[in-house]
Order: C-alpha cells, then structure tokens, then sequence
C-alpha cells in the first residue's frame, strides 16, 4: 500500500502532493533543529528632511530676536559694493572712474560729494546729473537753458562770473581766477558781468608807513583844561 502511494506521487505531482511533501520536511526539520527565532522586522529609517530644524526658517523670519544682542537681518554686502564705497570715500585722493563699468560709474557718480575739488572733477565728470546738483546747491535760481541747456556749462560760467565780480584789485589773489582758467575754459561760452569792484582806498591817517599820532585821553583832557 505504501508502494502504491510513493509511486502515484512521482508519476503525478499534483500540488497537494508537493505541499504535503514541503509539509512534512519542514515539521521534520523543525522538530530536529527546535524551535527558531522569528526574524525581527526591519522598519525602514525615513530620509532625512532637507531641513533638520523646523523653526529655523520661522528663526530667520523673526524681525528681533531678544535673546541674541548681536542679531541683525543685514545682509553682507556684495565685493563690487564694497569697492564702489570704498572709491566713493577716497575720490578726492585716488579719483578713479573711467575704468569702470557704466552702471558702476553711474552709482559713484550718484553717491559723490558736490564739494569736490574743481581740480578733481572739471575735466573728469561729465555727467550732467552730478552738475545739476552742483548747481542746486549753490544757486536756488538755475535757468540752464540761458547756457546751452548744458549743467556743467552753467555752472562754470556762473562760477567765473561771481569771481569776477567780486574780485578787488589789490586785495583779492589772482590765483582765485588764473588757476580756474585751465578748468573751465573748455566749457565757458559766455560770460555776463555787471559790476567790477574798484580798489580800496585806505584814508591818508590809515596809510601804511605813517605815523599815527593817538590822543591820550587823560592828560590831553587835563592839559585844556
């Protein structure tokens, strides 16, 4: 009988008979080797977040942040913009602007003093911006279109027009005016002065080289008397 059974199982290995035959070698390998360990489930670990402190980004938001005196939300300024400060302070000294960029130039230009030295900026600026307000400053009244519609030439010509007119033989230097002719001759057309100031004349008792002979109040006093 038990012939008949192996030699049916091998010509016909139905399912039933092949997880019977699984069955029974697992029960008999269990029963050899005793009782396993059931494998210990593996939990996959999530992926770290792109950002490992969620109030950070809520931190960065915060306008005060109490317990950091030294906080600030000033951003460190780019390299360019360090340099363009840094050209800006020392213009006077180290003038530099035809080696830049024109949109770098154009915010120095912006950002420079109207107070500059003629000696610097005459014949180096040519912006008309940076004359308008040179000539803002200096004059409340600013008809541009009595110069050519030009800043810098209304600028010059009316800056050679109040020294003129206000220049004292004998008494004002010449220098005021000779070394502002090599700076402003190439942008001066015109030049409208009505008054020139005469010398002054001291009276003849305040001549230099004179004696001058002071009353002595108290024994001139006593002495018609």
């Amino acid at each position: 009988m038990q012939d008949t059974v192996t030699t049916s199982a091998l010509l016909d290995p139905s399912p039933s008979s092949v997880s019977t035959q699984d069955k029974s070698s697992t029960g008999g390998h269990t029963s050899s080797t005793g009782p396993q360990l059931s494998k210990p489930s593996i939990t996959p670990v999530p992926a770290k977040s792109r950002n490992p402190h969620p109030g950070a980004n809520f931190h960065r938001m915060r306008q005060i942040i109490a317990e950091d005196p030294e906080w600030s939300l000033a951003i460190v300024p780019l390299l360019t913009e360090l340099c363009i400060q840094h050209i800006i302070r020392n213009f006077q000294k180290n003038p530099i602007l035809k080696q830049m960029l024109p949109e770098h130039q154009q915010k120095v230009l912006n950002h420079l003093s109207p107070d500059l030295p003629l000696a610097v900026t005459a014949n180096l600026i040519d912006n008309e911006n940076y004359w308008l307000r040179c000539c803002m400053q200096r004059w409340p009244v600013c008809h541009v279109a009595h110069h050519g519609g030009s800043w810098k030439r209304m600028f010059f010509e009316r800056h050679l027009e109040n020294l003129l007119k206000h220049f004292i033989p004998g008494t004002t230097d010449p220098a005021v005016i000779l070394d502002l002719l090599p700076l402003c001759r190439n942008y001066v057309r015109r030049v409208h002065v009505d008054q020139f100031l005469p010398p002054v004349r001291l009276p003849a008792q305040l001549r230099p080289g004179r004696p001058v002979r002071l009353r002595q109040r108290g024994r001139d006093d006593g002495a018609h008397r």
